[in-house]
């Protein structure tokens, strides 16, 4: 039986110059799960992944991660990395974005995505700009539910001049992740794409 998550309201401002194609620094509003209380082990594939997004959530909670509140296109559409995370520990798919190249629909987070970002936080402290939202390029693995897109790790803005962005891809890498894209590579000068293989469909 799914425990009921408590939700509030709260307004967060940012400023965003990283993956993307604007500056936003807006206040936003959110709706965030505020806590959740897990009581019995995953027996399904489904409540593995609400137990993930829950564990997740914790991390944003306690500042281990951090979950972009807003498309870094500067659009508020519900299909944010937080809204992502959010709709996941409350056993719903995660929001797509329907702008630009994004299908709209909903999609569910990958198991192996969700794991390897619940690992990669015990290692790192990073942000998260982007899951299944925002509008990437017509084939993008973001609207399987199998890719992050991230602009800060350990406090620190990604750049070629950044102390341990390779060693998040390798470790990314070893976590199975077979599309990891970083400074060096067209496109991705601020900012790192990782991706699960298309069919991680669990």
């Amino acid at each position: 039986m799914q425990t009921p998550l408590r939700r509030t309201s709260s307004a967060t401002s940012w400023s965003h110059t990283g993956a993307g194609d604007c500056q936003c620094g807006e206040t936003h509003g959110a709706d965030p799960v505020d806590s959740f209380v897990s009581t019995t082990s995953p027996e399904t594939t489904e409540e593995r992944r609400t137990q993930l997004g829950q564990t997740l959530w914790q991390c944003y909670l306690d500042g281990q991660i951090d979950l972009l509140p807003v498309q870094v296109s500067g659009r508020n559409d519900g299909a944010d990395a937080r809204s992502n995370i959010a709709d996941t520990a409350l056993g719903r798919g995660a929001k797509r974005s329907s702008y630009g190249n994004a299908p709209g629909g909903r999609v569910p987070l990958t198991l192996s995505l969700l794991e390897g970002m619940a690992t990669l936080s015990d290692e790192f402290s990073f942000r998260v700009t982007a899951l299944a939202g925002g509008s990437h390029s017509s084939r993008s693995r973001h609207y399987l539910g199998v890719s992050l897109d991230v602009d800060t790790i350990d406090g620190q803005r990604v750049n070629k001049e950044h102390p341990r962005f390779r060693e998040f891809m390798t470790r990314a890498r070893e976590l199975g992740a077979t599309e990891v894209l970083g400074p060096g590579a067209r496109g991705h000068d601020t900012h790192l794409h990782i991706a699960w293989p298309r069919d991680a469909t669990a």
